[in-house]
């Protein structure tokens, strides 16, 4: 097989959680652009339609399906309308995930806690459950979850611990799944993106925490979206194959410090 050829994914059908905005939507790009069929998901459908459009002009193949991946039903919904459209799944990025306030643990409210743990880790069990259970019938598929490098080091420059918590806990679900489903051909891995310039945080929120975060960064400052393009196609593709289990950090060196 020719190098280019591993990269391909012509006749793959990818869901992308969180699909509409930062992440999730340079995600969806990539899978079109590496030739699949996406569905994009997140709970903002005129959002959604926007990413949609977008790939369509780029001659990508698209379905959008308006989804909170922290209720279970939707959830369901979300996988059994890809599988009845296109009669199979191949890859899905579980993306979707809030990060909050930076609040230290001892004024942080229970609120808080359960609204990111609800939505950044019981929303990737559920989204990687009902995937696996088809790509179980195929005997192959690809689960990519997105964690964070803060799910392998502590936050101390904006105190978050529930994100901090659901990033690590992803990070081990990973490695967990990929134990029990490698029998079934079937590859799960994560990417734990460093500091991403992305809307969760809100713009004006950013332009002051870049200031202090850029300089913490060994190499290029903070990213953008579009750098973690190769990234996901690599691990959604053929290419990484013999990869599973793993937290793909991508950082630009902040945790080799």
């Amino acid at each position: 097989m020719k190098l280019k050829d591993l990269f391909d994914l012509k006749g793959k059908v990818a869901i992308v959680t969180g699909a509409s905005s930062g992440l999730g939507t340079a995600f969806a790009e990539a899978m079109a652009e590496a030739g699949a069929t996406v569905v994009c998901v997140a709970r903002r459908k005129d959002r959604l339609i926007e990413v949609a459009e977008k790939i369509k002009k780029i001659g990508g193949k698209v379905l959008v399906i308006p989804t909170d991946v922290c209720k279970e039903g939707q959830v369901k919904r979300m996988v059994s309308e890809t599988i009845k459209e296109f009669g199979k799944l191949d890859i899905i990025f579980n993306n979707a995930g809030i990060t909050g306030k930076p609040v230290p643990v001892h004024k942080y409210t229970l609120k808080d806690w359960n609204d990111i743990i609800t939505t950044n880790l019981t929303g990737v069990f559920l989204c990687a459950r009902e995937a696996v259970r088809q790509m179980v019938k195929q005997k192959s598929g690809k689960i990519i979850n997105t964690s964070s490098m803060f799910g392998q080091v502590g936050n101390a420059l904006f105190p978050t611990p529930a994100y901090c918590a659901s990033k690590g806990a992803i990070s081990n679900l990973t490695r967990e799944m990929a134990i029990e489903y490698a029998p079934f051909g079937i590859n799960v891995n994560a990417i734990a993106p460093g500091f991403f310039r992305t809307e969760l945080g809100g713009a004006d929120a950013w332009d002051e925490a870049i200031k202090i975060l850029a300089p913490t960064v060994p190499m290029h400052g903070v990213g953008v979206p579009d750098d973690l393009k190769g990234t996901a196609v690599y691990l959604a593709s053929r290419a990484s194959d013999y990869v599973t289990g793993h937290i793909l950090v991508v950082d630009a060196g902040y945790t080799a410090r």
